[in-house]
């Protein structure tokens, strides 16, 4: 595929993660076209969304502004779902998912629009997901798209709308804030930092050339984006990480709390075996060496012990340094919008622990504490 005409990408939602990439695909010269449910279409036509990266994750040295984007179309499900999707071009080269995972199989959207893409576009789409897949990509495989055509990948940006609720810190600065409110757009304004580079792998030989594409987008668009040349395993890795993140949750995400409960800390590193185990199993041992490796993470007080230090450490760093306030915004979407999600990861794990007989006694009493915390809050 040749980057000398228009490249056409229909991005699968519209939230903090879908703007993002919007924005900087539209930067590197992209056409874009979002697919989105009835209920937001106007807004999305009558409000420009805006954009805010943070150029450094250090306050003092963050000088960034609000931009406004609103080169796109809008395709709505109901539209896909009435064969009424006149908006979509001729031509359609990338679909990218952005949705939370626990919604790709909610309802019959997915299979309506894949059937729909499918019947217009002769399957010549290729189809992306820079957010968790834990079943590796599967559930777009039994609705209908072709394995050849869908690559792996990884989004590496703190994403959120701002300002968060009750949030002690504003990344944008007061005076832009300010004026982002007078405008009266609906549209709250995603302010995101890139904390590591964009990966985009490939699951086949025949989407190479689609993934390296994708990453050239990218970097044309502002985002430091590679494309590795083979499965980012992003969608096994993330289930691993999710007892840190309870951990978090059960805390308000005060990292400086968290340091003090060694018992805590000792399920989570327990739980980090367990379920590095769970993923060699389901894998037939087709995993990468982190996976591997932390399935024979000791739980020992010393290995608890040294985490204290650097969650103290953390908490200094998450109030007073960084460009955001990275405990507000964590409290604020594990114990809001990922709550749901975060509940689905442990069922999937869970279940996948059961179908290959290994036994989660750190995860469970972790999830136990988890869901308790939950209720209280």
């Amino acid at each position: 595929m040749s980057l000398e005409k228009k490249v056409e990408i229909l991005i699968v939602g519209a939230g903090s993660i879908g703007r993002v990439y919007g924005y900087h695909f539209w930067k590197g010269g992209a056409n874009i076209h979002y697919y989105v449910r009835d209920h937001n279409k106007q807004n999305l036509i009558n409000y420009p969304l805006r954009m805010h990266k943070l150029s450094s994750s250090v306050r003092w040295f963050n000088k960034s502004e609000t931009k406004e984007f609103s080169e796109y179309d809008v395709i709505t499900d109901n539209e896909i779902k009435n064969n009424n999707a006149t908006n979509l071009p001729s031509q359609l080269d990338y679909v990218i998912f952005t949705i939370p995972t626990h919604r790709i199989s909610e309802g019959e959207w997915l299979q309506s629009l894949v059937s729909f893409l499918n019947n217009k576009y002769q399957n010549k789409v290729y189809y992306s997901s820079p957010v968790p897949e834990i079943t590796g990509m599967q559930r777009y495989i039994n609705v209908g798209i072709d394995k050849n055509h869908l690559i792996s990948g990884q989004i590496a940006c703190d994403c959120y709308n701002a300002p968060i609720d009750n949030q002690s810190f504003e990344a944008r600065g007061i005076e832009i804030a300010k004026k982002d409110d007078e405008e009266n757009n609906p549209n709250k304004v995603i302010v995101y930092y890139q904390s590591g580079q964009e990966l985009f792998g490939e699951l086949t030989t025949e989407a190479k050339e689609a993934s390296n594409k994708l990453a050239i987008i990218l970097n044309q668009g502002g985002l430091n984006a590679k494309s590795i040349g083979r499965d980012t395993e992003y969608g096994l890795r993330f289930p691993i990480m999710t007892p840190m993140f309870m951990s978090y949750t059960i805390y308000k995400w005060n990292f400086a709390e968290l340091a003090k409960h060694f018992s805590i800390m000792s399920l989570v590193t327990g739980s980090f075996r367990e379920i590095a185990t769970v993923v060699k199993k389901k894998t037939n041992n087709q995993c990468g060496f982190p996976i591997k490796a932390m399935s024979y993470i000791p739980t020992a007080h010393l290995t608890t012990f040294l985490f204290s230090p650097f969650f103290f450490v953390l908490h200094i760093y998450a109030k007073y340094v960084s460009s955001f306030d990275i405990e507000a915004l964590g409290n604020a979407n594990y114990n809001g919008k990922l709550r749901e999600q975060t509940n689905f990861i442990i069922n999937s794990i869970c279940s996948d622990a059961t179908k290959n007989n290994v036994k989660l006694s750190n995860f469970t009493k972790l999830v136990e504490k988890y869901k308790l915390s939950q209720k209280n809050n």
